[in-house]
C-alpha cells in the first residue's frame, strides 16, 4: 500500500510537471543577416533644382532581429562603407570622399540602428531610430513594408523588406557644403533580401 507521504511527493511532482508544459512556450528570436547581393541602398538629390542625381552604396551589411511575439524587441542595423558612394561618375564619386562631403578617411562608415519598431494598421511598420553620418547622430522615422519569407535556392530561409522614401537634410549632419546648387534634401531607399543564420 502507498504511504500518505510518498502520494503527496507523486502529487506535487505531477503538478509541477503539468504546470511546466502548460507554460507559454517563448517566442523563438529569429536572426537575418541582409545579403547586399540581393538588397540595394540608393538615394537621389535634386542637381540646380530642375534634375536628380541618383546614386547608390555597393558595399554595406546588416542584421535583423525578429520577434514575432513582440515587434517592439525587433530590430534593424545596417553598416554602409562610404567609400562605396557610386553616382556613375567617376569624377564625382573621388569628390563626393574627400572633406567636402562624405569625409570617407574620417568617417569611413554610415550607420543605422533602430531603437523601436510599431506596427501600424496597415500592416507595416514605424521604425525608429539614429542615423550616424560624418560622426553625427540623428533621429529618424521611416516606414518598413515587411515582405515576408520565402525559401531559397539551397531551402534556407529569406525574409524581404523596404524602407519607403526616407529624406533627410545632409547639412544636418555637418554636409553644407554646395547647398543650393546641390540640394539639401537627400531621399534614401533601402531594398532588403536577409538570410535567416
Amino acid at each position: 500500500m502507498v504511504g500518505m507521504k510518498t502520494l503527496k511527493r507523486v502529487i506535487v511532482g505531477s503538478a509541477f510537471l503539468l504546470g511546466i508544459l502548460l507554460m507559454p512556450a517563448q517566442a523563438e528570436v529569429m536572426s537575418y543577416e541582409i545579403d547586399a547581393t540581393h538588397s540595394s541602398v540608393d538615394f537621389k538629390i535634386r542637381h540646380l533644382g530642375i534634375s536628380w542625381v541618383r546614386g547608390s552604396f555597393t558595399d554595406f551589411a546588416g542584421t535583423i532581429e525578429v520577434d514575432s511575439e513582440n515587434v517592439k524587441k525587433s530590430s534593424i542595423e545596417v553598416v554602409i562603407q562610404a567609400t562605396s558612394v557610386d553616382t556613375r561618375s567617376e569624377g564625382r564619386d573621388k569628390h563626393l570622399r574627400t572633406a567636402d562631403f562624405f569625409n570617407v578617411e574620417a568617417f569611413p562608415t554610415i550607420t543605422f540602428k533602430s531603437t523601436g519598431l510599431r506596427k501600424r494598421k496597415d500592416g507595416t511598420y514605424t521604425v525608429a531610430g539614429n542615423l550616424t553620418m560624418l560622426g553625427k547622430s540623428r533621429k529618424i522615422t521611416a516606414i518598413l513594408t515587411d515582405a515576408g519569407e520565402a525559401d531559397g535556392m539551397k531551402g534556407e530561409k529569406r525574409r524581404g523588406g523596404e524602407l519607403a522614401e526616407l529624406v533627410i537634410n545632409r547639412s544636418d549632419f555637418g554636409m553644407g557644403n554646395m547647398v543650393g546648387p546641390i540640394g539639401d534634401d537627400v531621399h534614401i531607399f533601402l531594398s532588403f533580401e536577409a538570410v535567416k543564420k
